[in-house]
């Protein structure tokens, strides 16, 4: 049986990936199960008879008596989770989970190059208390600062995993969008009979990034001016180099 891990943050298209694994009849992804809140936890455990762990439970006998022995119970052939780059750090009794991780598991490394849609949406989904959406309503202010801050962030956690892990395939959510062939590649890594893989459910936001902040300018200007490494990710020039279509929340 081969075990893997889809490593990523928030707002970064985790569920459409892992959908579309699990659309492959010899392979299954969970969800968060190793999240900070208990119902998270359950619920990423999806329709299948288990129970989350316990923030005291050791997590590598949890993960065996649990989700590897469903496994291989149901004659799964990959089996697999999500975890944040920052679950179970904070958490004492979850100590050994990532270097059995780094021991056992594949690493399915997804990240998202317009690290400004993400950050948006992570903001969005903030300020509505909704995340499980792409419907959202409201218009916010960013700080210049606190927006950077955000972005160097998920590039710090990408570089630190890239450096602490080996055995690691590297997909981002506009390859998913527009390279089926990486799909494909992803399915080799993982051990299974490529095979075009189920659809899933992707979002896509409904306007553009200047809908949604209210100081879209001073963004703008700033990033052209002395960010121009972010300038693809902003919406026009997106639309004119990169993609046909608005990139997801």
């Amino acid at each position: 049986m081969t075990k893997f891990v889809i490593l990523t943050e928030i707002r970064t298209g985790y569920k459409w990936l892992s959908s579309l694994i699990s659309s492959h009849p010899k392979a299954f992804c969970f969800g968060e199960i190793f999240g900070s809140v208990l119902d998270v936890r359950q619920s990423s455990m999806f329709t299948k008879p288990l129970r989350a762990i316990e923030e005291k439970e050791d997590p590598i006998n949890w993960l065996k008596g649990n989700v590897e022995k469903w496994a291989e119970k149901n004659k799964i052939d990959v089996v697999g989770f999500k975890v944040n780059y920052v679950d179970g750090k904070y958490n004492d009794n979850w100590g050994s989970l990532w270097k059995y991780i780094g021991s056992e598991f594949k690493i399915i490394h997804l990240t998202r190059y317009n690290l400004l849609d993400r950050t948006l949406s992570e903001l969005l989904a903030l300020t509505e208390n909704k995340w499980v959406t792409d419907d959202y309503q409201s218009r916010i202010h960013i700080s210049p600062q606190h927006l950077l801050k955000i972005m160097h962030r998920s590039e710090a956690w990408q570089q630190e995993s890239r450096t602490r892990f080996q055995n690691m395939f590297e997909i981002t959510y506009e390859e998913m969008v527009r390279t089926p062939e990486k799909l494909m590649d992803m399915q080799d890594f993982l051990g299974l009979e490529p095979q075009m893989l189920g659809s899933g459910s992707k979002k896509q936001r409904q306007f553009k990034q200047s809908n949604y902040i209210e100081n879209y300018k001073e963004i703008s200007d700033m990033i052209i001016e002395y960010f121009p490494c972010y300038k693809l990710m902003l919406d026009d020039c997106w639309q004119n180099s990169a993609s046909d279509q608005l990139p997801i929340f």
